[in-house]
């Protein structure tokens, strides 16, 4: 007399086969759910960090050439006061922000450029070539703020041209 209670070695076998198909397509479907979060996550992240950005940067451009006692003579180089060199790849702002009648603190000189834009600054990073092909030497063009001309470019936002 047979005993029919088990399963065969070859329906084994069929049942890991279709189990691991099973797993496969799960842990694919997984996988590619976590990678578009991942990215969404580093999206949301840039917007965060370049709305901020822009929140400071507009608040500093609406202070250009603030000067309470009117007497600051905040830009004398330029004919706009309180811009300085602007051009496509960088600005610059002064203000007199304590009311003490000169820009001669730090503080109150602002200058916005891009990091990796050094030569010829021309709001282009310079991770691209004159063909307009990218030169992998892994230096992100960030927004940099930098006060009174000490310190050197601090990044505020990256990943902008």
């Amino acid at each position: 007399m047979r005993n029919n209670r088990g399963f065969t070695l070859v329906e084994m076998m069929i049942s890991v086969a279709i189990f691991g198909i099973v797993m496969t397509g799960i842990y694919q479907t997984y996988d590619s759910q976590q990678k578009t979060y991942i990215m969404q996550e580093h999206v949301i992240d840039m917007q965060q960090n370049l709305r901020t950005a822009l929140y400071f940067l507009g608040q500093e451009l609406r202070m250009a050439g603030y000067d309470p006692s009117a007497k600051a003579d905040a830009s004398p180089y330029i004919d706009s006061p309180g811009f300085d060199n602007a051009t496509i790849g960088e600005f610059g702002v002064t203000m007199d922000l304590n009311g003490d009648r000169d820009i001669d603190d730090p503080n109150e000189i602002i200058r916005y450029a891009l990091t990796n834009d050094t030569n010829p600054k021309d709001g282009i990073s310079d991770a691209i070539n004159t063909d307009g092909d990218w030169i992998n030497s892994g230096a992100k063009c960030s927004l940099g703020r930098e006060t009174g001309g000490a310190g050197g470019l601090q990044p505020v936002a990256d990943n902008i041209d």
